[in-house]
Formats: structure tokens, sequence, C-alpha cells
């Protein structure tokens, strides 16, 4: 896990479709099939095969692109958006292996994938000539840090990058820079990443924004939610990092829920399955009328008793029990282990007088 500050995002506008109309390409024009021992450059149709005369597939794509600049000039917002996903589907064609067969071959999707992969690697290797740094991308974006910390960066940042990109268009095509284009997305005074696709944005208004299912989901229980969102609190602020002080930051709220009246019961609702798989609010339970009953497919939590050693008892955690059943703290601490660990947190380095004499 990393956290990075003053992050400047760009984001490439219809990467895919515009790249077919940077390069031409058509399905009605005839390709070679390039194999190279670079597994890089298979089906890749060389620069010198792309034509200068607008073919129908791009002329298709710059009407698609058109009609959705209109839409969105007249704020017609569900039809630009219908629009973006009918011309971003084109590429999705083009690599289904009936393409060999009705669109000249696959050739014509790999060489798109292959432009925008190597326009992205060329810039996280040429950036850093600029003092910019690359920390994180996607298929279409970029996520930048300005190592001199200029005021008014973020202008800095979209002019080079975008001048970088000019120029590798330009050589990977043989053909000015027209359509590929990047967008100035947004800025983030905060930027922690787990990994691939596991991250979280935090805004200049302190709000922030997650994706990813190192977090939580729409099937994660409420006390994860409220644990995981305490633990980013911290790391955010700066106050914990490494693996060691976030388990021990999450026992300590362990402990404070399970040392005052909860509002947290579990839910049991698989047949035949003695794990508790869910946290979720008591106040869900009264606002629904909930009986508390035994069963399988009713709010409960895991509790030890004397006639009942495996068994579930429903009723929320605030509910007062009998004296002979007690809640079952393996299952809590091993909810705060699962998210403790879904951070891929580095541990801290020991330190002792002996270090140096092993480095």
């Amino acid at each position: 896990m990393m956290i990075y500050e003053n992050v400047h995002v760009l984001d490439f506008s219809s990467l895919y479709p515009n790249l077919i109309r940077q390069m031409r390409l058509s399905p009605e024009n005839e390709y070679s099939v390039n194999f190279n021992q670079d597994t890089n450059m298979n089906l890749v149709i060389d620069k010198k095969e792309f034509n200068e005369e607008n073919g129908l597939l791009d002329s298709y794509i710059t009407e698609l692109l058109d009609l959705r600049r209109e839409y969105r000039q007249k704020g017609m917002e569900s039809e630009q958006l219908a629009v973006k996903i009918i011309a971003n589907s084109v590429y999705g064609l083009l690599s289904q292996k009936t393409a060999k067969f009705l669109l000249g071959g696959t050739n014509i999707a790999a060489t798109v994938t292959w432009a925008g992969r190597t326009i992205l690697q060329t810039l996280v290797k040429e950036l850093p000539k600029y003092d910019m740094e690359v920390v994180y991308g996607k298929t279409d974006s970029i996520f930048v840090i300005d190592l001199k910390d200029r005021e008014n960066s973020g202008y800095e940042v979209l002019h080079t990058a975008q001048h970088l990109v000019d120029q590798i268009v330009k050589k990977l095509t043989g053909f000015e820079n027209r359509f590929i284009i990047f967008d100035y997305e947004e800025f983030l005074t905060k930027f922690l990443v787990v990994n691939k696709n596991n991250y979280v944005k935090l805004h200049k208004d302190n709000s922030r924004k997650m994706k990813g299912a190192s977090f939580y989901n729409s099937k994660s229980s409420q006390f994860e939610v409220d644990l995981m969102n305490h633990i980013l609190d911290n790391l955010l602020d700066g106050t914990i990092f490494y693996k060691r002080d976030v388990q021990l930051l999450a026992n300590k709220y362990m402990e404070s829920k399970l040392s005052e009246p909860l509002s947290y019961f579990a839910i049991k609702h698989k047949p035949r399955q003695l794990a508790v798989n869910k946290w979720d609010n008591c106040q869900y339970m009264r606002e629904h009328d909930i009986d508390i009953q035994w069963g399988f497919y009713h709010n409960a939590v895991v509790a030890n008793g004397i006639n009942n050693p495996t068994g579930v008892l429903v009723f929320p955690l605030d509910y007062e029990p009998e004296s002979k059943y007690t809640i079952n703290r393996n299952w809590v601490q091993f909810t705060v282990d699962k998210v403790v660990n879904k951070l891929n947190l580095r541990d801290r380095e020991l330190q002792t007088s002996l270090t140096k004499f092993f480095r």
C-alpha cells in the first residue's frame, strides 16, 4: 500500500475509438499480419499500411462522437451516454473471434490496444524527465505527481503530458495527432493505493471515493464498513501506516465496540452453515419488525451456550441475553483481521543495534 499527495488525474477522451480514427483503421482495407519475436507486436499493423483516406469504420466512429458532442452540448445526458457506449463497443466487436471472418481479422483490435499501451508506457518513462512521475495508471488515464510541486502545476502537468502524447502518436502512426487528447479530470490531495483497481481518492473538500473490493462492497457488513472507514481516517491523516499499527488500532476499535451497548447483529442467511457471514445494524432489525426466534434465515449472533455450543442464537447484540450465552469474540476478531489483511500493509522494519551488520 502506498499514499501519494497532490496527484493530478489525466484521462483520455474515448481512447480506443479515437485511436481507430487516428490510424484510420477500417476492415475494408487489407493489412498484413505481422508476427514478431516481440509478443507485444503480434498482429500489429505496420504504420506504413495506414491509409491517408478515411475508411468506413473510422468515419462511422466520427459520426458517433460528433453526435455525442451534440447531445452533451444540449444537456442530453442519457442520449450522450448511450452513444458513448455504442462507440466504445466498436472495439469490443473487433476483438471477438468472429471478427476474423467478418471484419478482416482481429489485427485491428490488436493494433488499437498496442497503440494505447505504448502511449501510456512511454509517458511513464518520459514524464520523469520533466520532474513529473506517474504513480498509477489505467487503460485510458494516468495519475501524476509534480515533483517540483509548482503553483498551478495542474496546467503544467496537462500541457507537458499532451505535448509528449503528440510526439508519441506522431511516431506511432506517422500522422500528426488529431484525436488522442487528454482531459484534466481531477486533483487529489491524497491518493491511497492498495493494488490494481483498489484505491481511495481524497479531494480538497475532504470527500473521498473508493474503488475495489479491498475496502468494502454491497455485501460487506456494517461493522466491516465502520472499521474500514476508521482505519482509512487514520491512514489518510498520516497517523498510522504500518501493519502492526493498524492491527493495534483495529483491535482497540473492536474492544470499544464490545465494551459498550452494541448496535450490530449478525445475519445468518444460508441454511446448514454454522459460520455467521454478515454484520449489520440493529436498527434495521427493529424497523423491519424481524422476529427474535431460532432459525437459519433470521438475524443472529454467534453465541456459545451450555446447550448450544456451535449453534446460532437469534437476538440483536444490545438485547440482554440469558447469562449462559456469551458473544463469540473469536468471530469478531476474525472479521477485524480480515479487514486489516485486505489493506496489504507493509511490516515495520526492525531497527536494532545489529541491523548494520546484516546489510
